[in-house]
């Protein structure tokens, strides 16, 4: 399974390209930093998903964590909706996240017809 440095560089790449302008990740050892255009830094802390007693759905918990905060964050910096098309800021799409397998995929939205779904991300480690 992936370590939590390894998780989330593969999360934070998967999610920056949807991001709006002035609003990029950095990956930490165990913690995901969101900045603004603005200077802000808010940050997540991933735990620790490399020890022996790792479950599958520890990852989907921390990727859970990560879409939420980078969703409150982004409404907040932009005073809208996000992602999907400007509403009001109030109205935002759910964060989903499931482990299937190996795979662990992440959405925003109604699962069947999302707004944003990443890529589904390999939880082994490919050495």
């Amino acid at each position: 399974m992936l370590t939590s440095a390894e998780f989330g560089r593969v999360l934070c790449s998967s999610l920056s390209g949807s991001l709006p302008a002035g609003v990029t990740l950095t990956a930490h050892d165990a913690r995901v930093d969101v900045h603004t255009a603005g200077g802000e830094v808010y940050s997540t802390a991933l735990g620790d998903l490399d020890a022996a007693d790792t479950e599958p759905d520890d990852y989907a918990d921390a990727a859970w964590n990560v879409l939420s905060l980078v969703q409150d964050v982004v409404c907040e910096a932009t005073g809208r909706s996000w992602p999907g098309k400007a509403r009001d800021v109030d109205d935002v799409p759910d964060v989903g996240t499931q482990v299937s397998g190996d795979l662990l995929h992440c959405w925003y939205g109604d699962e069947a017809q999302p707004v944003l779904r990443l890529a589904p991300m390999l939880l082994t480690a490919t050495r």
